[in-house]
Protein backbone atom coordinates (compact mmCIF):
# COMPACT_ATOMS: atom_id res chain seq x y z
CA UNK A 1 0.00 0.00 0.00
CA UNK A 2 1.08 3.32 -1.17
CA UNK A 3 0.64 6.57 0.05
CA UNK A 4 0.45 10.05 -2.05
CA UNK A 5 -0.74 13.70 -1.08
CA UNK A 6 -3.84 14.76 -3.21
CA UNK A 7 -5.84 18.01 -2.49
CA UNK A 8 -9.49 16.90 -2.24
CA UNK A 9 -10.81 20.45 -0.17
CA UNK A 10 -9.75 22.09 2.50
CA UNK A 11 -9.86 19.11 5.15
CA UNK A 12 -7.97 16.97 2.92
CA UNK A 13 -5.13 18.97 1.88
CA UNK A 14 -3.06 17.38 4.26
CA UNK A 15 -4.10 14.06 4.02
CA UNK A 16 -2.64 11.89 1.90
CA UNK A 17 -4.63 8.43 0.32
CA UNK A 18 -4.12 5.26 0.33
CA UNK A 19 -3.53 3.78 -3.42
CA UNK A 20 -4.05 0.09 -3.87
CA UNK A 21 -5.57 -2.90 -6.20
CA UNK A 22 -8.19 -5.04 -5.07
CA UNK A 23 -8.66 -8.61 -5.93
CA UNK A 24 -12.10 -9.85 -6.16
CA UNK A 25 -12.23 -13.32 -5.22
CA UNK A 26 -15.85 -13.56 -5.57
CA UNK A 27 -15.87 -13.25 -9.03
CA UNK A 28 -12.36 -12.48 -10.30
CA UNK A 29 -12.00 -8.52 -10.76
CA UNK A 30 -9.25 -6.47 -10.32
CA UNK A 31 -10.05 -3.41 -8.95
CA UNK A 32 -7.82 -0.18 -8.26
CA UNK A 33 -8.80 2.34 -5.60
CA UNK A 34 -7.85 5.24 -3.96
CA UNK A 35 -8.95 5.57 -0.17
CA UNK A 36 -9.38 8.71 1.44
CA UNK A 37 -9.52 8.38 5.04
CA UNK A 38 -9.74 10.88 7.49
CA UNK A 39 -6.15 12.57 8.77
CA UNK A 40 -6.95 12.51 12.47
CA UNK A 41 -9.32 8.95 12.13
CA UNK A 42 -9.82 7.17 15.22
CA UNK A 43 -11.08 3.23 15.39
CA UNK A 44 -13.27 4.67 18.26
CA UNK A 45 -15.52 6.65 16.07
CA UNK A 46 -17.71 5.34 13.51
CA UNK A 47 -17.39 7.32 9.81
CA UNK A 48 -19.88 8.11 7.06
CA UNK A 49 -18.41 6.38 4.04
CA UNK A 50 -18.83 7.93 0.30
CA UNK A 51 -18.78 5.37 -2.54
CA UNK A 52 -17.49 7.55 -5.57
CA UNK A 53 -17.84 5.74 -9.24
CA UNK A 54 -15.80 7.73 -12.23
CA UNK A 55 -17.37 8.82 -15.60
CA UNK A 56 -16.54 7.13 -18.94
CA UNK A 57 -13.68 9.27 -19.29
CA UNK A 58 -11.42 7.69 -16.55
CA UNK A 59 -11.86 4.39 -17.45
CA UNK A 60 -8.51 2.79 -16.66
CA UNK A 61 -6.52 0.94 -14.36
CA UNK A 62 -3.91 3.75 -13.86
CA UNK A 63 -5.33 3.94 -10.46
CA UNK A 64 -5.30 8.15 -10.43
CA UNK A 65 -7.13 9.34 -13.54
CA UNK A 66 -10.79 8.31 -11.52
CA UNK A 67 -9.96 11.35 -9.09
CA UNK A 68 -9.96 13.63 -11.99
CA UNK A 69 -13.56 14.89 -10.76
CA UNK A 70 -12.90 15.19 -7.10
CA UNK A 71 -11.15 18.56 -6.61
CA UNK A 72 -14.02 20.12 -8.62
CA UNK A 73 -16.44 18.14 -6.48
CA UNK A 74 -15.71 18.32 -3.20
CA UNK A 75 -14.15 22.31 -3.38
CA UNK A 76 -17.21 24.02 -1.84
CA UNK A 77 -18.41 20.89 0.55
CA UNK A 78 -16.11 20.61 3.13
CA UNK A 79 -18.69 20.72 5.34
CA UNK A 80 -20.61 17.27 4.07
CA UNK A 81 -17.12 15.06 3.62
CA UNK A 82 -14.66 16.41 6.25
CA UNK A 83 -15.16 13.52 8.04
CA UNK A 84 -16.10 10.92 5.86
CA UNK A 85 -13.79 8.49 4.22
CA UNK A 86 -14.29 8.30 0.48
CA UNK A 87 -13.71 5.25 -1.35
CA UNK A 88 -12.67 5.68 -5.01
CA UNK A 89 -12.41 2.35 -7.08
CA UNK A 90 -11.57 2.23 -11.42
CA UNK A 91 -13.20 0.39 -13.29
CA UNK A 92 -11.34 -1.05 -16.90
CA UNK A 93 -14.57 -1.01 -18.19
CA UNK A 94 -18.25 -0.14 -18.31
CA UNK A 95 -19.28 0.25 -14.71
CA UNK A 96 -21.92 -3.34 -14.83
CA UNK A 97 -23.27 -4.85 -11.78
CA UNK A 98 -23.98 -8.38 -13.60
CA UNK A 99 -21.82 -10.44 -16.24
CA UNK A 100 -23.24 -13.16 -17.25
CA UNK A 101 -26.91 -13.24 -16.03
CA UNK A 102 -28.83 -10.99 -14.07
CA UNK A 103 -28.03 -10.68 -10.05
CA UNK A 104 -24.57 -12.39 -10.20
CA UNK A 105 -22.95 -9.08 -9.43
CA UNK A 106 -19.54 -10.45 -11.24
CA UNK A 107 -18.99 -7.47 -13.11
CA UNK A 108 -17.10 -4.27 -11.70
CA UNK A 109 -19.79 -2.46 -9.82
CA UNK A 110 -20.18 -5.99 -8.06
CA UNK A 111 -16.69 -5.66 -7.21
CA UNK A 112 -17.28 -2.39 -5.86
CA UNK A 113 -20.00 -3.37 -3.96
CA UNK A 114 -17.48 -6.18 -2.20
CA UNK A 115 -14.79 -3.47 -2.11
CA UNK A 116 -17.09 -1.30 -0.04
CA UNK A 117 -18.24 -4.38 2.41
CA UNK A 118 -13.94 -4.88 2.60
CA UNK A 119 -13.51 -1.63 3.74
CA UNK A 120 -16.45 -1.68 6.14
CA UNK A 121 -14.47 -4.65 7.93
CA UNK A 122 -10.98 -2.95 7.99
CA UNK A 123 -12.57 1.09 8.87
CA UNK A 124 -14.28 1.47 11.61
CA UNK A 125 -17.46 3.18 9.27
CA UNK A 126 -21.45 3.82 10.41
CA UNK A 127 -23.23 0.98 8.21
CA UNK A 128 -26.03 3.68 8.36
CA UNK A 129 -24.14 6.60 6.54
CA UNK A 130 -22.79 4.89 3.75
CA UNK A 131 -23.61 6.93 0.64
CA UNK A 132 -22.88 5.93 -3.22
CA UNK A 133 -22.27 9.23 -6.18
CA UNK A 134 -21.22 9.07 -9.27
CA UNK A 135 -21.23 10.96 -12.37
CA UNK A 136 -21.84 10.57 -16.14
CA UNK A 137 -21.38 6.89 -16.22
CA UNK A 138 -20.82 6.42 -12.57
CA UNK A 139 -24.26 8.18 -12.51
CA UNK A 140 -25.77 5.46 -14.21
CA UNK A 141 -24.33 2.82 -11.66
CA UNK A 142 -25.04 4.94 -8.84
CA UNK A 143 -28.93 4.59 -10.08
CA UNK A 144 -28.45 0.95 -10.78
CA UNK A 145 -27.28 0.29 -7.42
CA UNK A 146 -30.33 2.73 -5.17
CA UNK A 147 -32.42 0.04 -7.36
CA UNK A 148 -30.64 -2.60 -6.55
CA UNK A 149 -29.15 -2.45 -3.53
CA UNK A 150 -30.63 0.43 -2.44
CA UNK A 151 -30.89 -1.32 1.38
CA UNK A 152 -27.10 -0.61 1.85
CA UNK A 153 -27.09 3.00 1.23
CA UNK A 154 -28.48 5.81 3.41
CA UNK A 155 -28.47 8.16 0.04
CA UNK A 156 -27.25 8.61 -3.56
CA UNK A 157 -26.22 11.41 -5.30
CA UNK A 158 -26.18 10.54 -8.82
CA UNK A 159 -24.80 13.50 -11.31
CA UNK A 160 -26.06 13.71 -14.78
CA UNK A 161 -26.55 9.89 -15.13
CA UNK A 162 -29.85 8.25 -16.31
CA UNK A 163 -32.14 5.34 -14.32
CA UNK A 164 -34.75 2.72 -14.57
CA UNK A 165 -37.87 4.98 -14.63
CA UNK A 166 -39.94 2.18 -15.06
CA UNK A 167 -38.71 1.07 -11.29
CA UNK A 168 -39.03 4.31 -10.07
CA UNK A 169 -41.04 2.91 -6.64
CA UNK A 170 -37.93 1.27 -5.64
CA UNK A 171 -36.59 4.65 -4.66
CA UNK A 172 -39.20 6.18 -3.08
CA UNK A 173 -37.50 5.56 0.43
CA UNK A 174 -34.38 6.50 -0.75
CA UNK A 175 -33.27 10.39 -0.24
CA UNK A 176 -31.39 11.34 -3.60
CA UNK A 177 -29.98 14.53 -4.59
CA UNK A 178 -29.71 14.40 -8.15
CA UNK A 179 -27.65 16.98 -10.82
CA UNK A 180 -29.03 17.29 -14.39
CA UNK A 181 -27.99 20.11 -16.27
CA UNK A 182 -30.33 20.86 -19.50
CA UNK A 183 -27.76 21.90 -21.32
CA UNK A 184 -25.71 17.97 -21.33
CA UNK A 185 -25.83 17.01 -24.97
CA UNK A 186 -24.64 13.50 -23.54
CA UNK A 187 -26.99 12.27 -20.83
CA UNK A 188 -30.44 13.60 -22.24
Amino acid sequence: VEMYPFIIEEHYKKTDYIQDVFYDTQNGNTLPYCLFVPKNYSSSKKYPVILFLHGAGEIGTDNVTQLNNLSNMFEYNSDIVSDAIILCPQSPEWWNLDRDEYNDYKGTLGSALHLLNNIQKKYSCDSNRIYVMGLSMGGYATWSLLERCGNIFAAGVPICGGGNYDNGAVYKDIPIKIYHGTADDTVA
